[in-house]
């Protein structure tokens, strides 16, 4: 029997030969190359969307340590271009005390002891600050097994640290008050003592000052958590400058007591929108600290003009100052000034981190600097709203506002005298009165011509600036 074998045909072509079948083979590869090299190119975008969208720092690192490739992330953690970090190597931005770790670990992973290792480490960002960041490094190797590059994800854990460092601060914070209330209530019930009406008198009311600071502080911390956390709505009104400035004093006046705060604050700067409460907190806050560190016969100083677009509201002390390394650890909760710690002034360090908050909450910036002459100068700048004229007035209408010493309506350019001595006003001076009250006060000496010439700038009715005037008059300057 024979049997022949023969292709199948269709009804147009004919019968196949070999060659076709060699031709579709071949369009098959070159559809399966072409799908190939789609994928890889596909995978290969979808690596770079990754690498560069991640919302994570992400490096490749040679085994000498040099970076080979950065994302955007990892440059904006650290403040660096790409092309600024390309020519340097880890070692050169880790913080020294945790480099040998580091180095041991991938030597570990080198050895094949290891796959992977994670750390917490911290890096050296261009502006000088520290970064902290959990670290996960991995190793890919070549496809005969030798090493080729360090994989590296680099998360920053900077806010969970703060957080940590906060809580353990707000920590001994909190058990100094309650050790002290357990101790005396301790001793009061213990009946081997025999406390005398008087002695428990007193245990009792340390008892309560310490459960009112510990009050205080459980406030604090839940204000500072609020506004750090963005949890907090704000009620915006618009205010000038000069009635933030107004109520603030107010709210400071008893504590204050004999020392005078000069403000110089224009009627016709423009105005902001802010919450009225939060903002007269920050400035309440300001004042309390210039005068804590502030000589006792030494002025506070209120200043305020337009700067670059924005509002800056300015206080200045006559302290010893803050040293340039502490500029902006002081606005970091619990942290206090050294000076603070060695004069024992009263504080939680909480305060300018609240103010901090706020402000920020404001898309507005804090700041704190040396004065030429001596002193500190704490300046708020805020994002101005518009002139004077179109606020709408927060509380009731002021009345009309005429200068103490002249009687004459307040200029453009004005400035007050506030004296808390005085409860029942402050008195409200033009530019010009002031100016030559301050000179009287601080350039010359005090003669009785002097003393006569201030004594008729004032109103006769005016008893109680004209006794401020004498009293300031025994504490001038000798002239220079």
């Amino acid at each position: 029997m024979t049997v022949r074998k023969v292709l199948r045909t269709d009804h147009q072509r004919g019968p196949r030969t070999l060659s076709d079948r060699s031709s579709q083979a071949a369009s098959r590869k070159l559809a399966r190359e072409k799908e190939t090299e789609l994928a890889l190119r596909d995978s290969e975008e979808r690596f770079r969307a990754t690498f560069e969208q991640a919302p994570v720092g992400i490096d490749h690192i040679d085994l000498a340590g040099r970076w080979l490739r950065v994302n955007q992330r990892f440059c904006d953690m650290l403040g660096y271009t790409r092309e600024e970090l390309l020519p340097l190597s880890f070692q050169d931005l880790t913080f020294p005390a945790d480099l040998p770790l580091d180095l041991e670990q991938m030597q570990q992973m080198l050895r094949g002891e290891t796959a992977t290792y994670e750390m917490e480490k911290r890096y050296l960002r261009k502006s000088g600050e520290l970064l902290w960041c959990r670290l996960t490094t991995s190793l890919v190797r070549n496809a005969d097994g030798t090493p080729k590059y360090f994989v590296r994800i680099i998360e920053d854990i900077s806010a969970r640290k703060e957080a940590e460092a906060m809580l353990g601060s707000a920590a001994h914070e909190l058990r100094s008050p309650l050790s002290h209330i357990k101790g005396f209530v301790s001793t009061l019930r213990t009946p081997d003592y025999q406390l005398g009406p008087d002695t428990r008198s007193d245990f009792l009311a340390e008892i309560e000052s310490e459960a009112d600071r510990l009050g205080v502080l459980i406030e604090d911390l839940l204000e500072h958590a609020s506004w750090s956390g963005g949890v907090v709505r704000l009620r915006q009104v618009t205010a000038t400058p000069s009635s933030l400035v107004d109520a603030s004093l107010e709210h400071v006046r008893l504590e204050l007591g004999a020392r005078v705060v000069e403000v110089d604050v224009p009627d016709d700067l423009p105005t902001v929108e802010v919450d009225v409460r939060s903002m007269e907190r920050v400035l309440v806050n300001l004042v309390q600290n210039a005068n804590k560190y502030s000589p006792r016969d030494a002025p506070i100083h209120i200043s305020a003009d337009v700067q670059d677009g924005m509002l800056e509201l300015r206080v200045d002390d006559h302290g010893r100052g803050i040293p340039v390394h502490e500029r902006k650890q002081i606005f970091e909760p619990f942290y206090r000034r050294t000076s603070a710690s060695e004069s024992s002034v009263p504080g939680k360090g909480l305060g300018l981190a609240i103010c901090r908050s706020i402000v920020t909450a404001h898309g507005g910036e804090i700041q704190a600097e040396d004065l030429p002459g001596g002193g500190a100068r704490f300046t708020v700048a805020l994002p101005v709203k518009g002139r004077s004229d179109q606020a709408r007035q927060v509380g009731p209408a002021r009345p009309k506002q005429l200068c103490a010493s002249c009687g004459a309506e307040r200029p453009t350019r004005t400035a007050r005298v506030f004296t808390p001595e005085h409860t029942r006003t402050s008195w409200l001076l033009c530019q010009r009165c002031w100016r030559f009250l301050e000179v009287g006060f601080k350039t010359h000496r005090p003669t009785e011509d002097l003393e006569q010439r201030l004594g008729a700038a004032i109103p006769l009715n005016s008893t109680e600036l004209r006794g401020w005037i004498k009293t300031g008059l025994k504490h001038c300057r000798q002239p220079r």
